[in-house]
């Protein structure tokens, strides 16, 4: 039980040290709030604190500007007792400031609260050989430039301040990045307040990137050079361009070539899809270089390529449609088709047999029957029609009366019997039908096949042969 009420009372202590320590006002005074110094220098002022706490407290003094360096009389931080107003003297020297009149703040921060108080000091900063009651140069400057298209002309625009009475003679002011170098040489009267304008050109092939334009105003204050140099300036040179492409197309028969130039018109390497409409008939007549692969798209069937190409590169693609060969292929197949029609036989001739007698379950008489007609246009003159009959029939040589008889019947060991027709003349469309018996020497079962029947005819490209269907005929079965 004791032990808790010492932490209890402990963390009573505790926080009424804290809200003390947090309800701590204190001031703080700042003389004079204007002084000078020259370059190199310290620039005095004195600094009082004072506050209402019952107990000693810690300050600490500082500025968040770096181009000030700020040393105090005495240690940091400073301890002020209660009830006391100690001054505290402040010395501040310009590290980085050019000739002019700045102002910048100045913190006193609580340690324990960490409660901030500011002022603003005001100080002059004078050239080395700064002469009392003369006024030192003192030039502000704040340059601007928009993003940079190579292929334009562009301008730098410098707000320049004389921020003295002083009459500047013969200022320099020099304007410098990794791609622009340029100067001018003007004079400023007093609290004089001008916009200087430069013209600026970069060539157009320059490449996108960022830049840091640095601007400075020159002096001469007797033989001594004061530069007054404006704070880094970022700005871009932007991208331009694209790949454009042009074509020239060369016509010939029934042959066109169509050759594409891509060319790269901006600043910076680019790629790009080019894609050409390809029909699906004329893609079987088309050829390309370099080859190219097939795209399918809502819009239709198109032939692309991948392209990439440096600032300043070009590159062609070269597409031929060629329908020769289509025209070959109908004059080949026409050539053929009128060659046939030119050089074919005018006659057609169909051969038949049906069984007319039967004996002992077999064949053993058959008639026969050979159909010729002229399928030309012109009488086909002196036709002669040949057949033959195995050794296994013989020709009944008793024809019908209104047949055709052969003009010729020879007897061959070899071949069989052969007879002949002679037709004087078939007309246009003409059909002539020969007919004619043979008896078989045996009863035949099954199948028999007859030979072709042979027309010869003279016509005006020599003599044309045809031979018949092979006639085959079954019984029995």
């Amino acid at each position: 039980m004791r032990k808790r009420l010492l932490v209890i009372a402990f963390l009573l202590a505790l926080s009424l040290f804290a809200f003390s320590a947090t309800a701590v006002e204190f001031d703080v005074e700042l003389n004079p709030t204007q002084a000078s110094t020259r370059i190199g220098e310290s620039a005095n002022y004195t600094l009082t604190l004072s506050h209402d706490s019952p107990n000693t407290e810690s300050f600490d003094i500082y500025s968040p500007d770096v181009e000030w360096d700020i040393t105090t009389s005495i240690p940091r931080p400073i301890f002020v007792n209660p009830g006391e107003e100690k001054s505290v003297r402040l010395f501040v020297r310009p590290l980085y400031a050019t000739p002019g009149y700045y102002a910048f703040a100045l913190h006193v921060r609580h340690s324990a609260s960490g409660a901030l108080a500011r002022k603003t000091i005001t100080i002059g900063v004078q050239p080395k050989n700064y002469v009392p009651g003369q006024y030192a140069p003192a030039v502000r400057l704040y340059p601007s430039v928009s993003p940079i298209d190579p292929r334009e002309p562009a301008v730098i625009t410098i707000n320049v301040t004389n921020a003295n009475r002083r009459d500047l003679k013969n200022v320099t002011f020099k304007v410098r990045s990794n791609l622009l170098n340029t100067e001018a040489v003007i004079d400023l009267a007093g609290l004089e307040k001008r916009q200087l304008v430069f013209p600026i050109r970069i060539p157009a092939r320059t490449a996108p990137q960022s830049d840091r334009l640095h601007v400075t105003a020159i002096v001469m204050d007797g033989d001594e050079i004061i530069p007054f140099d404006a704070e880094p300036f970022d700005f871009e040179v932007v991208e331009y361009g694209e790949i454009t492409s042009t074509v020239q197309e060369e016509r010939s028969f029934l042959k066109r070539t169509w050759t594409y130039t891509l060319t790269n018109t901006g600043n910076a390497p680019k790629q790009t899809e080019f894609k050409l409409r390809s029909p699906f008939f004329q893609g079987w007549f088309t050829t390309t270089e370099p080859s190219a692969r097939k795209v399918d798209l809502d819009s239709g069937n198109y032939d692309a390529w991948d392209i990439s190409l440096g600032v300043g590169e070009s590159t062609q693609v070269r597409v031929v449609t060629n329908y020769r060969p289509l025209l070959i292929v109908f004059l080949v197949f026409s050539i053929a088709v009128a060659a046939y029609y030119t050089f074919r036989s005018p006659l057609v001739v169909r051969k038949s047999a049906v069984v007319i007698a039967a004996r002992e379950g077999g064949m053993s008489e058959l008639k026969v029957l050979i159909e010729v007609s002229n399928r030309s246009s012109r009488p086909v003159k002196e036709v002669v029609v040949l057949d033959k009959v195995p050794h296994i029939a013989t020709v009944v040589r008793d024809f019908e009366v209104g047949t055709i008889r052969p003009t010729k019947i020879t007897h061959d060991q070899h071949k069989g019997t052969l007879l002949k027709w002679t037709l004087d003349e078939l007309d246009s469309g003409e059909e002539r039908v020969i007919t004619y018996r043979i008896q078989s020497k045996l009863s035949i079962l099954g199948q028999m096949r007859l030979p072709v029947a042979v027309t010869k005819c003279v016509t005006k490209s020599g003599e044309r042969r045809t031979k018949s269907n092979i006639s085959q005929i079954g019984f029995g079965q």
